[in-house]
């Protein structure tokens, strides 16, 4: 909304944050730098805005036969996700096969009579290999 009547004040709070989330230097674990950093900045801010109306009438005399208020707050929450981090993936061979879900999957199937029937049961298995030197830096 715009205009007085869209406007919230005053303005109860407002906080600026800028928090570390993570960060850890493995450079003398690896053969290259290795390190990790992760922050979330932002700003916090709530508003207030509140009002009455009221029904009736001046002339002849000041009457009220209805009055209402109404009470409204607005919180805004607006932030980014910035990282950095350098290193090395190395897990060839280190992680073993393992079923991805808890058990098979069998709420499908097909059949035609007298030509075809099957009721699959499929489970998916899930590892994790490679080796490859990672590098980034962004924000989301």
């Amino acid at each position: 909304m715009t205009g007085p009547q869209g406007d919230y004040k005053p303005q109860l709070l407002a906080h600026n944050f800028n928090q570390l989330i993570y960060q850890q230097d493995d450079t003398d674990k690896c053969d290259t730098t290795g390190f990790m950093s992760a922050k979330l900045s932002g700003t916090f801010s709530s508003a207030i805005r509140w009002g009455f109306t009221m029904v009736g009438t001046i002339s002849p005399s000041l009457s009220f036969q209805e009055a209402y208020g109404f009470f409204d707050s607005d919180m805004d929450l607006s932030g980014e996700f910035m990282f950095d981090g350098s290193g090395e993936w190395n897990i060839a061979g280190s992680t073993k096969p393992a079923d991805l879900f808890p058990s098979d999957i069998s709420d499908y199937g097909f059949s035609h009579p007298g030509y075809a029937s099957a009721l699959p049961h499929p489970m998916p298995c899930r590892r994790l290999p490679g080796a490859h030197p990672a590098d980034g830096r962004g924000c989301a």
